[in-house]
């Protein structure tokens, strides 16, 4: 767990603004705790991007808050890394790596989190902002 406490460390916190209508309802999507799909999400982080993302001289740049907060909700952000990521070999990761990575970099941002793991019919409303703008 020490590189999502110094993912913690590095970055301020996004505001992740959990739209009460449509997160915590039924969305026709997988059932599951997000904490769990954050914490597997960090495993996929360090296998697949943090050698790009984390690493001194990585061609990929750091995941800032502000860099995140571009894609707008969690859905942009899982639909930009899912079509571009790992950089030279998209969609070769399951889509479930994708959503926990997603919710890793969520949580590890800080912020509100949502009642149930993310998937296609939740993260749409797990909006990401820059804290303070």
């Amino acid at each position: 767990m020490g590189g999502h406490s110094d993912l913690r460390r590095r970055r301020p916190a996004i505001v992740v603004a959990l739209l009460v209508l449509g997160v915590g309802g039924c969305g026709g999507g997988r059932a599951g705790s997000f904490a769990a799909q954050a914490t597997s999400g960090e495993s996929h982080y360090r296998e697949s991007c943090a050698g790009c993302h984390q690493a001194t001289g990585g061609i990929g740049p750091v995941l800032s808050r502000r860099v995140l907060a571009s894609y707008g909700s969690a859905a942009g952000l899982f639909t930009y890394l899912r079509t571009t990521m790992p950089y030279g070999a998209p969609r070769t990761l399951e889509e479930d790596a994708y959503w926990a990575i997603v919710a890793f970099l969520v949580d590890s941002l800080g912020g509100g989190v949502p009642p149930r793991a993310l998937d296609a019919g939740n993260a749409a409303q797990v909006l990401l902002t820059l804290d303070g703008s």
